[in-house]
């Protein structure tokens, strides 16, 4: 897993993620803040990406606030032995009206230009950059296959151990 440590370096208070063996995560995951994710290096559309997520006791990711999605970009890369094949990866969020996968509330979005005005019928499933924290969030259709990130707070986890 991860750990956010705050290190006081040449007078400015830096936060610097480390890299520690977590032996509360299940192997293939990685902590960072106070979720596990696992990330897929295989692609499916969005529908079989999230069956995969419950299947593995989570759901696709989402993404709660400017801080979390900058985290997890920035981080996304250091997490051991990924080689994603696609520069972008399903979330849990969806057009149904617009909710996440697993019924949270985050209100939070982070629209590439022109999302989602160009909506077309089979555009309903949001896909993030990986290696872009403005403006990364874009609706594609749901058919189209990308790597997937599923997630899950340690808590439950932990808890389930």
């Amino acid at each position: 897993g991860y750990i956010l440590m705050n290190i006081l370096m040449i007078g400015y208070l830096n936060n610097v993620w480390i890299h520690v063996p977590d032996s509360t995560c299940p192997v293939g995951w990685t902590a960072l803040g106070s979720s596990i994710y696992y990330i897929s290096k295989a692609t499916n559309d969005w529908s079989h990406s999230r069956k995969d997520c419950q299947e593995r006791g989570a759901d696709l990711v989402v993404i709660n606030s400017r801080e979390e999605q900058n985290n997890f970009i920035t981080h996304i890369g250091a997490i051991e032995n990924v080689t994603l094949h696609s520069d972008r990866v399903w979330t849990g969020l969806v057009n149904d009206p617009w909710n996440w996968s697993d019924q949270s509330n985050s209100e939070f979005r982070n629209w590439k230009s022109n999302s989602p005005n160009t909506l077309t019928p089979a555009e309903k499933c949001v896909t993030v950059k990986r290696a872009d924290k403005k403006e990364s969030w874009n609706i594609e259709s749901c058919e189209k296959k990308h790597p997937f990130i599923c997630h899950e707070s340690e808590q439950s986890f932990t808890s389930s151990l």
